[in-house]
């Protein structure tokens, strides 16, 4: 059977995908504005999001381009930068999780295109997952930065598209979550050194 990616590769892909260090959440304050939205379009998914956090675009894009802190999101076991050439990055990348009782693991290798302080994109070299593709983009807003997420992924599993489609519409969510409050928390250490 082949696997399904979790809702953080997806996110990262979910999550995941250059997020560092999220920390679990439960809530989001509404000052993080946080909007989600999962779509299926036929075998595919499509993923929008985006939240604002009290950040600098130099603080936030320092933040998200911290790939390997992404091991220490619950679910990935690895999260290593494999190469860098010029501004691309190849990053690994290793999940583990569970739908019910199906049991998830995902490898991946994703190419990271960035564009300093704004932009990154992303689509997968090889990996579980038919393909994965999108884009992060950061948006100064009154002090504030906007993160945007888009992502469209094809899926080759024998899981069930419905129970697939609920595990990835509840679990994005609550990883999105995890990234803004942690976001929020980690600006002054891993923002401010690069932006000063």
């Amino acid at each position: 059977m082949k696997p399904l990616p979790s809702g953080l590769f997806i996110a990262a892909t979910l999550i995941t995908f250059g997020w560092s260090q999220f920390a679990t959440a439960q809530t989001t304050p509404p000052d993080f504005d946080l909007k989600v939205s999962v779509q299926k379009a036929g075998d595919a998914f499509q993923v929008n999001a985006s939240f604002l956090i009290p950040a600098t675009e130099c603080q936030t894009y320092t933040m998200l381009t911290d790939y390997e802190s992404a091991a220490k999101i619950p679910g990935i076991k690895k999260s290593v930068v494999i190469s860098r050439e010029a501004n691309k990055v190849r990053v690994e990348r290793d999940v583990k999780e569970r739908i019910l009782f199906f049991p998830i693991n995902l490898h991946s290798i994703v190419e990271y295109e960035e564009t300093p302080t704004n932009l990154l994109t992303f689509h997968q070299i090889s990996g579980d997952v038919e393909y994965y593709r999108g884009t992060w983009k950061i948006q100064p807003e009154e002090g504030s930065a906007r993160l945007q997420y888009q992502s469209e992924f094809a899926i080759d599993t024998l899981i069930p598209s419905f129970v697939a489609q609920y595990f990835i519409k509840n679990n994005i969510r609550s990883r999105f979550e995890a990234m803004a409050t942690n976001f929020s928390r980690k600006k002054e250490t891993l923002g401010q050194l690069a932006c000063n």
